[in-house]
């Protein structure tokens, strides 16, 4: 997970995984100042394979692309 726009990387909590195969939902606990935060998140297969940023469809290899939100804490 970033808050950086990808500049660096902070390692989060993972549920128990339920299958090799399948996604797994993450949480962190964030201390973000006033104003806007982009949080952006990206995979790891099991190997360590980091899940490449550019964004590609899902049809033939799997979809790809990192994921970003913008937050805004008041």
């Amino acid at each position: 997970m970033s808050t950086d726009d990808g500049r660096t990387w902070q390692r989060t909590d993972l549920e128990a995984e339920i299958d090799p195969l399948a996604w797994r939902r993450w949480k962190t606990v964030l201390a973000l100042g006033s104003g806007t935060h982009p949080i952006t998140v990206r995979s790891t297969d099991g190997p360590g394979t980091l899940q490449a940023e550019r964004r590609q469809p899902p049809h033939p290899a799997g979809a790809t692309g990192w994921h970003r939100i913008t937050v805004t804490v008041g």
